[in-house]
């Protein structure tokens, strides 16, 4: 029955948008080395108040940065990492748990990052800045992870190359 099979894809299809939606990016500057570890940020969607605040930065580069910065922190969800022998990324607090360390909830973009990363930072600002600290240039590439979250929450990442997503 086509009706049946149309409602049941239909269903299916809403099942999937109301699951956890997620989206993991390769940090750059990070498993460049032959046996280095990779890092990489899971993001989810963040609010639209969050996400228009990317567009009203305007031309102003420190402003755009900090928007920038602003909409990773809103939007991480964990920092991942991939060792050169696992091949998938894993949560950096579930393996500081597997490790004996007691840590709650997942690591983004805060104290226990900088802590594990090596970064001195004041700031949720500046660890995004220090984590993104061994791209060519943090700032682009701290930009990029933005449009590339824009993009997605936007639904076009189907059409957008896995390659080039850094999945």
């Amino acid at each position: 029955m086509a009706d049946g099979s149309l409602l049941d894809r239909l269903r299916a299809q809403r099942e999937r948008q109301l699951q956890r939606k997620t989206l993991t990016l390769r940090v750059p500057g990070w498993g460049e080395a032959p046996d280095a570890p990779s890092v990489y940020a899971r993001y989810r969607p963040i609010p639209w108040e969050d996400m228009a605040a990317l567009v009203l930065a305007g031309d102003d580069p420190q402003a755009a940065l900090g928007a920038n910065c602003d909409a990773l922190i809103a939007a991480c969800d964990a920092i991942l990492v991939e060792d050169a022998d696992d091949g998938e990324p894993r949560s950096l607090a579930a393996i500081l748990r597997e490790q004996g360390e007691d840590v709650p909830g997942e690591v983004r973009f805060d104290e226990v990052a900088c802590d594990v990363l090596a970064i001195e930072a004041s700031s949720a600002r500046e660890t995004v800045l220090g984590v993104f600290s061994g791209a060519v240039s943090p700032e682009v590439a701290i930009a990029e992870h933005a449009a590339r979250i824009g993009t997605w929450m936007r639904g076009t990442t189907q059409e957008v190359d896995e390659a080039l997503l850094g999945e």
